[in-house]
């Protein structure tokens, strides 16, 4: 049992030591712990949210298929043949590059596909991802980049000082001019 409450004192300390990070030191937060969890899972979800935002296209393969055991059979292994069937196929993904603000990456495009395409499933993207939103920059013939913002930018405005005063860089014969 006592075991237990040091793992969980450990947990605990843990769990705050990252907080208190986050909250104090956000930029290094997100570059050391933030970017990799979120490259893993944008690694990790990328054909199912090409898929779901139509991004993807058909190309025949060859596939080891199982036919299916006929409902009349009882025993015996179902057969195994090489066919060719369709797959679909997510567009290839380059190096996730993080920023102040969230990521961008490259992305190569399928035959026939222009950025128009990505301009419209943008906005599913980010929706998937769960970001701030995901801009399209056309890059290259054949190739866009996705730039990722996981928080709106203009929250946090922070308004310009009041214009310094000039009269101290003025000299002192002519202040007392402007003020007599």
């Amino acid at each position: 049992m006592n075991d237990f409450y040091t793992v969980l004192g450990v947990l605990a300390a843990a769990a705050a030591g990252l907080w208190a990070w986050r909250r104090f030191h956000p930029v290094s937060f997100w570059y050391c712990i933030g970017f990799p969890a979120r490259a893993v899972l944008v690694y990790l979800t990328w054909h199912h949210v090409a898929s779901g935002c139509k991004l993807t296209r058909n190309r025949r393969r060859f596939r080891l298929t199982f036919d299916a055991v006929p409902l009349g059979r009882k025993h015996g292994p179902a057969e195994a043949a090489v066919r060719r069937v369709d797959v679909e196929r997510a567009p290839r993904l380059g190096i996730l590059r993080p920023t102040r603000l969230g990521w961008r990456m490259r992305l190569r495009l399928h035959d026939g596909q222009v950025p128009a395409d990505y301009e419209k499933a943008a906005e599913g993207i980010a929706h998937a991802w769960r970001v701030h939103s995901v801009r399209v920059v056309d890059v290259r013939p054949g190739f866009v980049t996705l730039w990722a913002t996981m928080r709106d930018p203009l929250v946090d405005v922070v308004a310009e000082p009041k214009p310094a005063s000039f009269s101290r860089f003025v000299p002192a014969s002519w202040r007392t001019a402007e003020t007599g």
